[in-house]
């Protein structure tokens, strides 16, 4: 009996002493398990890639600008070094905006350029972005080119003949004449594009008859002045 005695209290001991141990293993873990705040939760952003590039679709020429742009390109690498998106999905976007802003840019300067008279206040700042992002270096220039054929022949050269009829007869001179008239009837080095542009044409009709008026009355001043000598020797 107390042999049985003996084994049951060794039993219980065990038991309670095995207890004890998971008790404090579990506080031990408990003690130690760090405590996750608010604070210290690990927030993926979510990514904005897909609105970006939907914002990029929808431009149009009447909304496309250099703000505008410009604008777009940070929304694009903010959301970039935020990690919102990896860097071949920024680079992607990167590009797309660059070829829809100059696909659209182009047709803008184009649309410009066919206006007449011309708005140079809207199409420099077109070019001069243009080509501060490293778009096709030729067509901008190309742009550039025909702006200053347009203002040769409607201001530069028109200003010449202005200065020619000025002159006094004495100081005629036929090869100037000749030079200015041909220039304006041939249109030489005009772009093919703007040879039918009303205020070319116009000013080329204006200044044609100009310079014709001055030919007849200096060959009508040259007669008399002839006449008037031939009869001064006689």
């Amino acid at each position: 009996m107390n042999d049985n005695k003996r084994t049951l209290y060794f039993m219980g001991g065990t038991v309670l002493a095995g207890l004890l141990l998971v008790g404090i293993m579990y506080i031990v873990n408990f003690v130690q398990k760090p405590e996750t705040t608010e604070t210290e939760k690990i927030t993926v952003p979510t990514s904005n890639h897909k609105v970006l590039q939907s914002k990029i679709d929808n431009l149009t020429i009447d909304t496309v600008t250099p703000m505008v742009y410009n604008s777009l390109r940070a929304e694009i690498t903010t959301s970039r070094d935020q990690k919102m998106f990896t860097p071949i999905i920024a680079t992607n976007l990167l590009t797309s905006l660059q070829e829809k802003y100059e696909e659209l840019s182009f047709i803008k300067a184009d649309r410009i350029i066919g206006r007449d008279p011309i708005n140079e206040d809207a199409l420099n700042p077109i070019l001069s972005h243009l080509s501060s992002i490293g778009a096709n270096s030729n067509r901008i220039n190309l742009y550039k080119k025909k702006v200053q054929q347009i203002k040769y022949y409607t201001i530069t050269l028109p200003a010449k003949v202005n200065s020619f009829i000025a002159q006094s007869f004495t100081d005629y001179k036929s090869n100037t004449y000749k030079t200015l008239r041909d220039e304006f009837e041939k249109l030489p080095n005009l772009d093919a594009s703007l040879k039918n542009r009303s205020s070319i044409l116009g000013m080329r009709r204006i200044c044609i008859s100009k310079l014709d008026a001055y030919y007849q009355a200096y060959v009508k001043y040259d007669m008399a002045t002839t006449i008037t000598n031939d009869d001064f020797n006689n």
